[in-house]
């Protein structure tokens, strides 16, 4: 209507009585206190060194990250003295204010904290059996070679670190039993030579050997590794197809001793099946590698059916010292009857093949018999 005004109402204003706001005062000043409580830095003395910096709720770990405490963890050493690792030993450990905690514990202002060094540690000693490979002990001189007494594997109590491998103490409890081979020569009327050839077959020489042996009227035996036989299998063939004698060398001319009874069988088993593979006879003769043997060569290479053969005159032809040198090395060495070691591969035997006619006409002015090896152990 009109001349008529509306109007509102407003809520009346409270006035805050003097006994509240002293109330919320003395609250407010309480709430600052505890926050400025919480937020403030920590003073604490870490290892004589004061640190004012120190947040609110750190621990001994905490410190430790930072770099405040000197100490370190212990190292690790094997059992001979030898380091494994600078910090593989015990951990720090700490006190605070004088007492032993673990680096979880809290720090609070003013505290003392202290930490002390880790022991060093000796890596743990395991124990062992190990097997003790018997020795080959040869009585006698010859190249051909006869079992008097087998061997016997013995055992052995090792105590080792267990990270180093490091060998601490042994002691034997079954002596291992060697095995005796008598070595021999044959008597027979006749003055009997063995030309045996290592390591091939060999392109180009052991062909120009081949051709050597059969233009003078005699055999030789060659000793074959697998590895090349199983790459030229036609110049094997060849050696046998010409009257002469293939032995086994092994498959990859290792040393036998050095390796596991499996790998030995594997190393004369193999190469005995490239050969027959290619001649169409599996060989009965085996010349270890290097000429080394010990009771695990000898066992595998009579499960195999093979003879070990070796050698009493080396002409040393490898080592390429010239052609003389090679005769001179031949015919100085000879013995009544003799097994000599030359080689028709591993490398050029340009001088082998030159040396071997002046070899053969001096071997038959001196009235040698050319025999195989399998000859002359039939001899025997």
């Amino acid at each position: 209507m009109p001349g008529v005004t509306s109007r509102v109402a407003l809520p009346e204003r409270r006035t805050i009585t003097p006994l509240i706001a002293v109330a919320l005062a003395l609250v407010g000043a309480a709430l600052t206190a505890i926050s400025w409580g919480f937020v403030s830095p920590l003073h604490v003395t870490v290892d004589g060194v004061e640190h004012t910096g120190v947040p609110h709720g750190s621990t001994v770990a905490d410190l430790a990250r930072a770099k405040f405490t000197k100490a370190r963890p212990g190292s690790l050493f094997t059992i001979h003295g030898g380091i494994v690792r600078m910090n593989g030993g015990n951990p720090a450990t700490y006190e605070r204010n004088g007492r032993v905690v673990d680096d979880s514990a809290r720090v609070y202002d003013g505290d003392v904290v202290t930490s002390v060094n880790g022991a060093d540690v000796t890596e743990h000693i395991v124990s062992t059996q190990v097997s003790i490979d018997p020795t080959a002990t040869i009585e006698g001189s010859g190249p051909i070679l006869k079992v008097v007494r087998q061997g016997k594997p013995g055992l052995m109590l090792v105590r080792k670190g267990q990270i180093s491998g490091e060998v601490g103490t042994s002691k034997v409890l079954i002596p291992a039993e060697n095995i005796v081979l008598a070595a021999s020569m044959p008597s027979s009327a006749d003055k009997l030579v063995a030309l045996t050839f290592d390591d091939g077959p060999w392109p180009d020489s052991t062909l120009a050997i081949v051709d050597v042996l059969k233009q003078a009227g005699v055999v030789g035996t060659f000793f074959e590794f697998g590895e090349q036989v199983r790459r030229a299998p036609q110049l094997s063939k060849a050696v046998a197809a010409a009257g002469n004698l293939v032995g086994n060398h092994a498959w990859s001319h290792t040393y036998l001793t050095r390796v596991r009874p499996a790998a030995v069988h594997k190393q004369i088993t193999d190469s005995a099946a490239a050969i027959k593979a290619a001649t169409g006879a599996a060989p009965a003769f085996l010349r270890p590698p290097y000429g080394a043997i010990n009771h695990t060569v000898w066992a595998q290479a009579k499960a195999a059916h093979e003879s070990i053969v070796l050698w009493d005159v080396d002409a040393r032809d490898w080592t390429r010292p010239g052609v003389d040198q090679i005769v001179s090395n031949v015919t100085d060495g000879l013995g009544r009857d003799s097994i000599v070691l030359l080689h028709d591969g591993g490398g050029p035997r340009d001088q082998t093949i030159a040396a071997l006619p002046k070899i053969i006409a001096w071997l038959k002015a001196h009235n040698y018999t050319f025999v195989t090896v399998a000859q002359m152990e039939a001899a025997r």
